[in-house]
């Protein structure tokens, strides 16, 4: 699945990482040998995302902006 949106999107597996909260989201990643990043904001726990050895397993936004190498900008919505 991830290696068809991939190969549709004109971007090498490399290139791309898959940002999950999910083991099963982990194992789509390693499937297609795509880097994974674990959220820990939703479904299954720290202990958990790690057993699949992502690259990093985040607790929040601010330090998955800082994975990816990006500036996290907080807005409020009204």
């Amino acid at each position: 699945m991830l290696n068809d949106i991939l190969a549709e999107l004109n971007i090498e597996a490399t290139d791309a990482v898959m940002v999950g909260d999910t083991i099963i989201d982990m194992e789509l990643a390693a499937n297609a040998n795509i880097a994974a990043i674990g959220v820990t904001m939703g479904v299954d726990k720290r202990e958990h995302l790690a057993t699949k050895h992502p690259i990093a397993v985040v607790d929040n936004y601010l330090e998955l902006a800082a994975v990816l190498g990006l500036e996290y900008i907080e807005t409020k919505l009204a």
